[in-house]
């Protein structure tokens, strides 16, 4: 599978794309949501993106990202690394189909919850299709 990581912070989310590089998946880097959006645009298909909250100003901003995405492809599962505790998460961010809130400064656990959640959620689908 293809990742995407849409931060600024490429050391500080080194131990999260190292680990999904451990399990076999491709891993890219983009600078922000348009940057992405471009990509998805020339071809580029990850099966999630995952957002770092810290490059957005606020929210509502990054809420616009994450919708920039979606508009894009809807099919990309988003997870968003966020220092906000999960009630204050969920409000801010509700409506989004977020796949996972991850850590502040994301690491191979947080990589190990966005992959198990995936695995779920293709599991569910194939279950689906063989019905």
């Amino acid at each position: 599978m293809q990742f995407a990581c849409i931060t600024r912070r490429s050391e500080d989310w080194q131990d999260f794309r190292s680990a999904l590089e451990a399990s076999g998946h491709t891993v890219s880097g983009f600078a922000d949501a348009s940057e992405l959006a471009a990509g998805i645009r020339n071809g580029f298909n990850p099966a999630a993106a995952a957002f770092d909250s810290r490059d957005y100003p606020d929210t509502e901003t990054l809420r616009a990202g994450v919708i920039k995405i979606l508009e894009v492809n809807a099919f990309i599962h988003t997870a968003v690394s966020s220092p906000l505790s999960k009630k204050d998460f969920h409000e801010a961010l509700e409506g989004l189909g977020i796949l996972a809130q991850i850590g502040d400064m994301p690491t191979a656990s947080d990589a190990e919850l966005v992959l198990k959640r995936l695995a779920k959620i293709e599991a569910a689908s194939l279950k689906a299709k063989n019905r």
